[in-house]
């Protein structure tokens, strides 16, 4: 997105070396194996994908900024970035153990939001995980990074659940992650064992 051109190298010195890691290793590890993954809005790997890299078979990180996904190439070795917008990228059929977007998905309005999550709901192979950041309640609100001003759309729970439920995903519920950053958390399980939709809304772990 064109707020994160305008902070371009900035970013890393604003970026928390710790937020979002533990959190997201700790869904990764759950697998017991390395697992293929999707980042949606990777920027520049730090320091997320850092850290995850080394628990995947293959990992793939998109993300729409052209400077923060070259400095991706150099910190994430062995990855594959995709420079294109997450609503509007073509994954041909591919499928991942692991899809999440820590910080990401919520920059997006909401209907670009939703066709993201449309794609990336997609995408999960049967018994994966999808993962992404976003407030509990819906509405719009903007925040500040390297001096840029970043917008922030949320669709609320019950406008995610909703959502993804129909993209025949099932809520797991929710988490608040490091730096109060709210996780919501859905899998895809094999028809036999599929929850049914409006289970009960929880926080989990």
């Amino acid at each position: 997105m064109k707020e994160y051109d305008q902070v371009g190298s900035k970013y890393r010195k604003t970026r928390s070396p710790d937020i979002g890691v533990a959190d997201v290793l700790s869904l990764i590890e759950q697998f017991g194996r390395k697992v293929s993954v999707l980042d949606l809005g990777c920027g520049n790997g730090f320091p997320i994908a850092v850290a995850a890299h080394r628990h995947a078979s293959h990992y793939v990180g998109i993300d729409s900024s052209e400077i923060l996904a070259e400095e991706f190439t150099s910190n994430v070795l062995g990855a594959e970035i995709l420079i294109v917008s997450m609503d509007e990228v073509d994954l041909s059929g591919r499928k991942f153990d692991f899809v999440f977007g820590f910080g990401s998905v919520f920059h997006l309005p909401p209907e670009r939001q939703r066709k993201a999550l449309r794609k990336a709901a997609d995408v999960v192979e049967l018994g994966g995980v999808l993962m992404f950041t976003s407030s509990k309640d819906d509405g719009y609100c903007t925040g500040n990074v390297a001096g840029v001003t970043i917008p922030h759309w949320s669709l609320g729970e019950d406008g995610y659940v909703e959502l993804l439920e129909s993209c025949g995903l099932s809520y797991k519920g929710w988490k608040m992650a490091s730096g109060e950053n709210c996780m919501f958390i859905f899998n895809k399980k094999s028809a036999n064992k599929s929850s049914k939709p409006g289970a009960e809304k929880r926080a989990v772990f």
